[in-house]
């Protein structure tokens, strides 16, 4: 039995787990190149950030939801609206992965030399 194994960890988790955790590292220092450095462009890299994690992360869940359960895919098309919102609300929670890296991420940019 190897370590993840006794530890109840699967494949099927902490792979998603792994590459949430380095896209969040890796989108705020992609972002930076294009907003640039400082206050504001640190606020406007936070919400891009955000928004794109969090939007990976439910589409993550979505296509997770459609490989084990087909006949999701009809209950999307019945209640588009509902489908969006619960996806949208996983990748939130999913935040909790992914949050507190990207911050991470995000404060240790440098930030725009002189004054």
């Amino acid at each position: 039995m190897s370590g993840l194994q006794a530890l109840g960890i699967s494949g099927a988790v902490l792979v998603p787990v792994i590459v949430l955790v380095l896209l969040a590292v890796a989108t705020p220092r992609l972002l930076a190149r294009v907003v640039g450095r400082g206050a504001r462009a640190a606020a406007v890299n936070l919400t891009l950030s955000a928004l794109l994690l969090t939007v990976v992360s439910g589409g993550y869940f979505a296509v997770d939801y459609l490989l084990r359960d087909p006949r999701v895919l009809g209950a999307l098309g019945a209640r588009p609206v509902s489908a969006l919102a619960h996806f949208g609300w996983l990748g939130l929670m999913a935040g909790l992965v992914w949050g507190p890296v990207m911050l991470l991420s995000l404060t240790a940019l440098p930030q725009q030399g002189g004054r």
